[in-house]
């Protein structure tokens, strides 16, 4: 197996579980706060079924908050991605800030461009797959249009923002690249 191939791997397990484990939580949770007993079977020819009588209303309900509740989750790990690659590059820290971070013995949140962008495009692509779900869904009628707009806004932004902290980067390549480390 390639390098490259095991660290997608490495940096793609969070997110995938973040995102199960929100949709479900969801399901769990709205179910719960709606008054639903809700259970997860297993049946013969499927992988995963939903036991339960819901009326559509509730079951849109509960896909909705699911759905939002897994989006969220992902989209705080982007923001974190976003506030490294803003805050803690290894390229354009600001002076300050490193004395700051070597003073509390933290110099561990510093990262180097490829961490930084390996997980930011990770998660973004997690954060994408989430946003085409609640298409999806709302294409079947089982989400409302706030939470449809909401998810492409926000995956929009953070995606825009990780491009431009990508373009600012490769411009100051372009300028000084003896500056950084191509190991």
């Amino acid at each position: 197996m390639s390098k490259s191939f095991v660290k997608l791997v490495d940096y793609a397990v969070f997110p995938a579980l973040l995102m199960l484990l929100g949709k479900f939580g969801g399901i769990a949770i709205i179910s719960g706060l709606l008054g639903y007993n809700l259970k997860f079977s297993q049946y013969a020819n499927s992988v995963l079924s939903l036991n339960g009588i819901v009326p559509k209303e509730d079951l849109i309900k509960i896909t909705v908050f699911s759905d939002l509740i897994a989006y969220l989750v992902i989209a705080v790990i982007v923001l974190v991605a976003v506030v490294r690659a803003l805050y803690f590059h290894d390229s354009h820290i600001k002076p300050r800030l490193s004395a700051k971070l070597v003073q509390n013995n933290m110099m561990g949140l510093i990262r180097n461009s490829y961490s930084i962008y390996y997980s930011a495009i990770v998660s973004l692509t997690f954060l994408w797959i989430m946003t085409f779900i609640i298409i999806i869904n709302w294409l079947i009628n089982k989400e409302y249009i706030l939470t449809l707009l909401f998810s492409v806004v926000i995956s929009t932004t953070l995606t825009l923002i990780i491009y431009v902290d990508i373009r600012r980067e490769i411009d100051n390549i372009k300028m000084k690249p003896s500056l950084y480390n191509w190991d």
